[in-house]
């Protein structure tokens, strides 16, 4: 063979050497085959006036997640791990601009439901409720 050939064949090895523990998974999961994080859905319909600003309260003090605007709706997912064993979703909101005005719902979930909860536009009332995804 010829140097060019042998050095050529030689190169085009260590680029496969190179790449094959790219391609092998040894045993690991692929992202598509990874578990997924069992989460509890939440979704928040704000029917004040005023914009809320919505935490998760916790034994180790209130998180906060997010303002909603005044009429506004959203929703977003809470990973199971972050509740206690009791899976006691504990969620409160503070109407912005008057620091009175506050509301405190709580719903024992599962893994997979989903909290509704309806602000008022008196914030005292809002409700909430739990449903099957």
């Amino acid at each position: 063979m010829s140097r060019i050939l042998r050095r050529s064949l030689a190169l085009a090895g260590l680029v496969a050497l190179a790449a094959a523990p790219a391609a092998c998974v040894h045993g690991q999961q692929t992202p598509a085959d990874a578990p997924t994080e069992a989460v509890v859905g939440v979704q928040v319909i704000n029917h004040a006036a005023s914009p809320v600003s919505i935490s998760l309260d916790s034994g180790a003090g209130r998180q906060p997640l997010l303002v909603l605007g005044a009429h506004g709706v959203t929703s977003f997912e809470v990973p199971i791990r972050s509740l206690a064993q009791s899976r006691i979703v504990r969620l409160s909101a503070r109407e912005l601009g008057n620091a009175r005005q506050v509301a405190r719902v709580s719903a024992r979930v599962m893994a997979g439901q989903t909290i509704v909860w309806t602000i008022e536009p008196n914030i005292a009332f809002s409700s909430v409720s739990a449903r099957a995804r």
